[in-house]
Protein backbone atom coordinates (compact mmCIF):
# COMPACT_ATOMS: atom_id res chain seq x y z
CA UNK A 1 0.00 0.00 0.00
CA UNK A 2 1.27 3.12 -0.71
CA UNK A 3 -0.14 6.30 0.69
CA UNK A 4 0.97 9.91 0.25
CA UNK A 5 -0.01 12.81 1.95
CA UNK A 6 -3.77 13.48 3.17
CA UNK A 7 -4.99 14.88 0.47
CA UNK A 8 -3.69 12.53 -2.57
CA UNK A 9 -5.69 9.23 -3.14
CA UNK A 10 -4.51 5.88 -1.88
CA UNK A 11 -3.66 3.18 -4.19
CA UNK A 12 -4.26 -0.04 -2.58
CA UNK A 13 -5.00 -3.05 -4.14
CA UNK A 14 -6.10 -2.38 -7.62
CA UNK A 15 -8.22 0.31 -5.56
CA UNK A 16 -8.34 3.69 -5.54
CA UNK A 17 -9.77 5.18 -2.48
CA UNK A 18 -10.31 8.81 -1.31
CA UNK A 19 -8.25 9.75 2.17
CA UNK A 20 -11.10 12.10 3.41
CA UNK A 21 -13.95 9.28 2.99
CA UNK A 22 -12.53 5.99 3.04
CA UNK A 23 -14.98 5.55 -0.14
CA UNK A 24 -13.79 3.93 -3.46
CA UNK A 25 -13.67 6.12 -6.23
CA UNK A 26 -11.88 3.83 -9.37
CA UNK A 27 -9.50 1.07 -9.86
CA UNK A 28 -6.13 0.60 -11.22
CA UNK A 29 -4.75 -2.22 -12.90
CA UNK A 30 -7.98 -3.87 -14.53
CA UNK A 31 -11.36 -2.68 -15.86
CA UNK A 32 -9.32 0.87 -16.26
CA UNK A 33 -11.97 2.07 -19.05
CA UNK A 34 -14.27 1.81 -16.48
CA UNK A 35 -16.78 -0.04 -18.43
CA UNK A 36 -17.66 -3.94 -18.95
CA UNK A 37 -16.57 -4.82 -22.67
CA UNK A 38 -15.97 -8.16 -23.61
CA UNK A 39 -16.29 -11.52 -21.73
CA UNK A 40 -12.85 -11.34 -20.45
CA UNK A 41 -13.60 -8.12 -18.91
CA UNK A 42 -16.24 -9.87 -17.43
CA UNK A 43 -14.26 -12.44 -16.24
CA UNK A 44 -12.08 -10.04 -14.40
CA UNK A 45 -14.99 -8.20 -12.83
CA UNK A 46 -16.02 -11.80 -11.89
CA UNK A 47 -12.82 -12.35 -10.42
CA UNK A 48 -12.76 -9.48 -8.35
CA UNK A 49 -16.64 -9.79 -7.16
CA UNK A 50 -15.10 -13.11 -5.92
CA UNK A 51 -12.25 -11.99 -4.32
CA UNK A 52 -14.07 -9.19 -2.29
CA UNK A 53 -16.81 -11.76 -1.27
CA UNK A 54 -13.92 -14.06 -0.02
CA UNK A 55 -12.75 -10.95 2.06
CA UNK A 56 -16.21 -10.37 3.38
CA UNK A 57 -16.99 -14.20 4.57
CA UNK A 58 -13.41 -14.18 6.04
CA UNK A 59 -14.04 -11.15 8.05
CA UNK A 60 -18.01 -12.19 9.07
CA UNK A 61 -16.26 -15.30 10.40
CA UNK A 62 -14.13 -13.53 12.23
CA UNK A 63 -16.38 -11.04 13.65
CA UNK A 64 -18.61 -14.55 14.46
CA UNK A 65 -15.80 -15.78 16.74
CA UNK A 66 -15.13 -12.47 18.67
CA UNK A 67 -18.52 -12.61 19.36
CA UNK A 68 -18.69 -16.60 20.42
CA UNK A 69 -15.87 -15.32 22.62
CA UNK A 70 -16.97 -12.09 23.92
CA UNK A 71 -20.45 -14.32 24.77
CA UNK A 72 -18.59 -16.66 26.96
CA UNK A 73 -16.43 -14.37 29.03
CA UNK A 74 -19.71 -12.35 29.67
CA UNK A 75 -21.39 -15.71 30.43
CA UNK A 76 -18.37 -16.00 32.83
CA UNK A 77 -18.84 -12.49 34.53
CA UNK A 78 -22.94 -12.92 35.06
CA UNK A 79 -22.14 -16.19 36.91
CA UNK A 80 -20.33 -14.33 39.36
CA UNK A 81 -22.40 -11.37 39.45
CA UNK A 82 -25.03 -13.99 40.35
CA UNK A 83 -23.24 -16.07 42.78
CA UNK A 84 -22.42 -12.56 44.89
CA UNK A 85 -25.89 -11.10 44.84
CA UNK A 86 -27.07 -15.15 45.73
CA UNK A 87 -24.53 -15.06 48.35
CA UNK A 88 -25.02 -11.34 50.11
CA UNK A 89 -28.14 -10.31 48.46
CA UNK A 90 -30.09 -10.80 51.27
CA UNK A 91 -27.80 -8.86 54.28
CA UNK A 92 -26.68 -6.33 51.73
CA UNK A 93 -30.30 -5.39 51.26
CA UNK A 94 -30.81 -5.51 54.87
CA UNK A 95 -27.85 -3.18 55.65
CA UNK A 96 -28.64 -0.97 53.14
CA UNK A 97 -32.25 -0.61 53.82
CA UNK A 98 -30.99 0.59 57.89
CA UNK A 99 -28.74 2.60 55.86
CA UNK A 100 -31.52 4.39 54.09
CA UNK A 101 -31.93 8.08 54.35
CA UNK A 102 -34.95 9.45 55.76
CA UNK A 103 -38.10 9.27 53.38
CA UNK A 104 -35.94 7.87 50.47
CA UNK A 105 -36.22 5.32 48.56
CA UNK A 106 -32.21 4.85 47.09
CA UNK A 107 -29.25 3.77 48.89
CA UNK A 108 -26.49 5.67 47.16
CA UNK A 109 -22.24 4.87 47.54
CA UNK A 110 -19.13 5.57 45.70
CA UNK A 111 -19.87 2.12 43.48
CA UNK A 112 -23.36 2.35 42.80
CA UNK A 113 -27.07 2.30 44.09
CA UNK A 114 -29.37 0.05 46.00
CA UNK A 115 -33.08 0.99 45.50
CA UNK A 116 -36.35 0.20 46.76
CA UNK A 117 -39.56 0.02 44.85
CA UNK A 118 -43.14 -1.63 44.79
CA UNK A 119 -44.34 -2.59 41.35
CA UNK A 120 -47.76 -3.21 40.46
CA UNK A 121 -49.22 -6.66 40.33
CA UNK A 122 -49.50 -7.59 36.44
CA UNK A 123 -51.80 -9.43 34.84
CA UNK A 124 -51.03 -11.62 31.89
CA UNK A 125 -53.71 -13.98 29.78
CA UNK A 126 -51.91 -17.51 28.87
CA UNK A 127 -55.56 -18.54 27.87
CA UNK A 128 -56.79 -16.49 25.39
CA UNK A 129 -60.12 -18.31 24.91
CA UNK A 130 -60.57 -18.30 28.35
CA UNK A 131 -59.66 -14.70 29.28
CA UNK A 132 -61.78 -13.46 26.20
CA UNK A 133 -65.30 -15.13 27.67
CA UNK A 134 -64.34 -13.84 31.00
CA UNK A 135 -64.27 -10.69 29.56
CA UNK A 136 -66.64 -10.38 27.26
CA UNK A 137 -69.14 -11.13 31.08
CA UNK A 138 -67.27 -8.46 33.03
CA UNK A 139 -65.20 -5.83 30.81
CA UNK A 140 -66.56 -6.23 27.66
CA UNK A 141 -64.91 -2.51 26.22
CA UNK A 142 -61.01 -4.54 26.69
CA UNK A 143 -61.67 -6.70 24.06
CA UNK A 144 -59.50 -6.72 20.91
CA UNK A 145 -61.07 -7.56 17.54
CA UNK A 146 -59.03 -6.98 14.57
CA UNK A 147 -58.82 -7.83 10.85
CA UNK A 148 -56.85 -7.80 7.93
CA UNK A 149 -55.90 -9.41 4.75
CA UNK A 150 -53.80 -12.58 3.97
CA UNK A 151 -52.45 -11.46 0.65
CA UNK A 152 -50.80 -14.72 0.61
CA UNK A 153 -54.64 -16.28 0.49
CA UNK A 154 -55.60 -14.04 -2.52
CA UNK A 155 -56.80 -15.95 -5.61
CA UNK A 156 -54.59 -15.04 -8.75
CA UNK A 157 -57.28 -13.90 -10.39
CA UNK A 158 -57.48 -11.01 -7.58
CA UNK A 159 -53.62 -10.44 -7.81
CA UNK A 160 -53.67 -10.08 -11.82
CA UNK A 161 -56.90 -7.52 -11.27
CA UNK A 162 -55.67 -5.58 -8.39
CA UNK A 163 -51.99 -5.10 -9.73
CA UNK A 164 -53.61 -4.04 -13.29
CA UNK A 165 -56.76 -2.36 -12.66
CA UNK A 166 -55.96 0.75 -10.49
CA UNK A 167 -59.74 1.49 -10.36
CA UNK A 168 -60.65 -1.11 -8.20
CA UNK A 169 -58.13 -1.16 -6.15
CA UNK A 170 -59.31 -0.61 -2.26
CA UNK A 171 -57.59 2.77 -0.54
CA UNK A 172 -54.43 1.81 1.25
CA UNK A 173 -53.71 -0.76 -1.54
CA UNK A 174 -50.13 -0.18 -3.07
CA UNK A 175 -49.06 -2.27 -5.59
CA UNK A 176 -44.81 -2.85 -6.17
CA UNK A 177 -44.25 -3.13 -10.10
CA UNK A 178 -42.56 -6.54 -11.39
CA UNK A 179 -39.19 -6.32 -11.78
CA UNK A 180 -36.28 -8.16 -12.77
CA UNK A 181 -33.35 -8.71 -10.31
CA UNK A 182 -30.37 -9.38 -11.17
CA UNK A 183 -27.72 -10.46 -8.41
CA UNK A 184 -23.56 -11.43 -9.19
CA UNK A 185 -23.08 -14.50 -6.97
CA UNK A 186 -19.63 -15.25 -6.26
CA UNK A 187 -18.63 -17.11 -3.09
CA UNK A 188 -21.59 -18.36 -1.17
CA UNK A 189 -21.82 -18.20 2.47
CA UNK A 190 -22.52 -21.29 4.28
CA UNK A 191 -25.50 -21.71 5.78
CA UNK A 192 -25.83 -22.07 9.59
CA UNK A 193 -26.20 -25.76 8.98
CA UNK A 194 -22.83 -26.19 6.93
CA UNK A 195 -20.49 -24.27 9.88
Amino acid sequence: MDTQSNDELIRENGWVIDPNTGEVIGVYGWLEKGVVESEQDLWILQKKMLDVDSLIIGERAQLKRIQEMCEKRIKALESRRSWMELKYGVTATEVARELLPRNKKTYTSPYGEITFRSSRAKIKFTNQEAAVAWAKCYQPDAIKIAESVLVSKLSTQSVNDLTTYEGIRPDGCEITPEQEVVKFVGLKEPTPNED
